[in-house]
């Protein structure tokens, strides 16, 4: 294997971590609420958006699964597909990301905030429900800050040495 190509699969792996982490953080949450029915019916701009977040998770770790393979083996037709497929993907992941984090007037900072300056002893009074909700929560909405700062640097990044690498084997054959 060449440079460019390890690098590639290096940024592919680092990207499915995070999709996992992403995954996983909002996952938790969703497990964390006892009645959703309430939640996603009272936010539907943060809990429709998140849903939407972990399902292209699920997605992208299969095509950066597929991307390795065509790193390892390029077939041209079926890599200007999955390219194009990530492009796609790749806005709509964003435009999710930010509805989430936007919310409804900004609610899901709301949330966090009062969670974050809620001092112990207000704490200690709230049910373990309430707590998990909180704590889920924040995790949910820091990361998701950190996985749009950190997929919008690498996805590009990777894609365009992904399609550099590709058109320099496809001119040499």
């Amino acid at each position: 294997m060449e440079n460019p190509k390890k690098v590639i699969i290096v940024l592919l792996l680092f990207l499915i971590l995070l999709c996992i982490i992403s995954f996983g953080t909002k996952g938790a949450h969703l497990d964390a609420i006892q009645d959703k029915t309430y939640w996603i019916d009272s936010l539907p701009n943060i809990y429709r958006p998140m849903e939407g977040c972990i399902v292209l998770d699920v997605f992208l770790i299969v095509l950066y699964l597929t991307t390795i393979g065509l790193v390892c083996k390029e077939k041209e037709m079926v890599a200007k597909f999955v390219f194009a497929l990530f492009l796609v993907l790749l806005f709509i992941r964003f435009l999710l990301g930010v509805i989430f984090l936007a919310g409804e007037n900004q609610r899901g900072k709301t949330i966090v905030n009062d969670w974050v300056t809620m001092s112990t002893a207000q704490k200690d009074q709230l049910s373990q429900d309430t707590k998990n909700y909180y704590s889920t929560f924040e995790g949910a909405y820091v990361f998701e800050i950190i996985d749009i700062v950190m997929m919008n640097i690498l996805n590009p990044v990777m894609l365009l040495l992904w399609r550099h690498n590709q058109t320099q084997n496809f001119q040499i054959k």
